[in-house]
C-alpha cells in the first residue's frame, strides 16, 4: 500500500495504492538498474506506474536519483512547506 501526495499545492492529499504485480517488477528494475533501496524502489516505481511528476522525499540518496528515472523524467525533491497562513 503506497500514499502519495497528487497535487502539491493542496494541504494535503493523500491517496492509497495497492502495490500489483506491474510495480512490484517495476521497483526490482529500479532496484537492480538504479542502484535504489527496495524500500525506496517501491515508492519509485508507483510513481512510475502513475505518471506522478514528483516524489518527495528527505531521503538524500533518493534526491540525488532526480531526473534520472521514467519518461517524462521523474523529480525527486525536498517536500515543500506550505505557506502559513496569518496568525491573529
Amino acid at each position: 500500500m503506497i500514499r502519495l501526495n497528487r497535487n502539491p499545492h493542496a494541504e494535503l492529499v493523500e491517496r492509497v495504492y495497492n502495490v500489483t504485480r506491474n510495480v512490484a517488477e517495476g521497483a526490482q528494475d529500479v532496484v537492480w538498474n538504479h542502484k535504489i533501496k527496495p524500500k525506496d524502489a517501491i515508492h519509485v516505481a508507483t510513481a512510475l506506474a502513475l505518471k506522478v511528476p514528483c516524489l518527495e522525499t528527505f531521503d538524500t540518496g533518493l534526491l540525488k536519483k532526480s531526473g534520472r528515472l521514467g519518461t517524462p523524467a521523474l523529480v525527486i525533491r525536498r517536500p515543500i512547506a506550505a505557506p502559513q497562513g496569518r496568525l491573529l
